[in-house]
């Protein structure tokens, strides 16, 4: 085992980790151990340190210099913005560019800071000029207030760029408020208590599961049939 083929089978080991969203432990687990052994004796596994630190670090470069590529290339591009909370419950803005293939750029960690208008139009500006705002030709966001508020204040500023709200979150505000109508709403809690009962009941739960799967099987005869 060469230093650089050590190296390479590193890389492509954390590289496969870290897609996979695997535990770093991983690489403490007796069978793991085990099994890279049997596939190749001379291959030292990465310690948690080097899979948190050097080589987490390398692949993040390495993909940086992908997305930037990407974004070199591309005559204009699209930037998608939202603002979100992590499972921690910490406040963070992610920003998508398309080039026109869909990539990750980058997420914010808001701390304190309010989601305003003021707020979030400052964080797109610096997305936009450090991708190059005369690349960018549209700008789609969520339909919340603060957001059109915010496009107002970017359009002002880059009078070429347009500002779109998402179309699945417009049709999630039109079903939320179909929803709160009385038929629909009769219909929900009707189907929560047919639902909660299949759940509860293990015999009922065990005939519509021999139902459900002998409707599966019939309909993928029909649909072989079909082609």
């Amino acid at each position: 085992m060469t230093p650089k083929d050590q190296e390479k089978i590193d890389q492509a080991l954390a590289r496969a980790i870290y897609s996979s969203g695997t535990p770093l432990s991983i690489n403490e687990n007796a069978y793991w151990q085990e099994a890279f052994t049997l596939l190749r004796p001379s291959y030292h596994l990465p310690s948690r340190h080097s899979l948190s630190k050097p080589l987490l670090e390398s692949e993040y470069e390495r993909i940086m210099q992908y997305v930037q590529g990407k974004i070199n290339k591309a005559l204009c591009l699209a930037v998608l913005t939202d603002g979100w909370t992590n499972v921690q419950g910490e406040g963070i803005i992610k920003f998508v560019v398309i080039p026109p293939q869909t990539v990750f750029y980058r997420s914010i960690e808001t701390g304190e800071n309010r989601h305003t208008a003021e707020y979030i139009s400052s964080k797109i500006c610096e997305v936009l000029q450090k991708i190059g705002s005369g690349k960018v030709f549209a700008l789609l966001t969520d339909n919340e207030s603060n957001m059109k508020a915010a496009w107002e204040i970017i359009i002002d500023k880059y009078p070429h760029i347009t500002a779109i709200g998402c179309a699945s979150h417009g049709l999630n505000l039109l079903l939320n408020d179909i929803m709160k109508l009385d038929t629909p709403q009769k219909i929900y809690r009707r189907a929560k208590e047919v639902t909660k009962h299949v759940k509860a009941t293990h015999v009922v739960a065990a005939v519509f599961k021999k139902k459900h799967e002998a409707k599966n099987v019939k309909n993928k005869i029909v649909t072989q049939t079909l082609e």
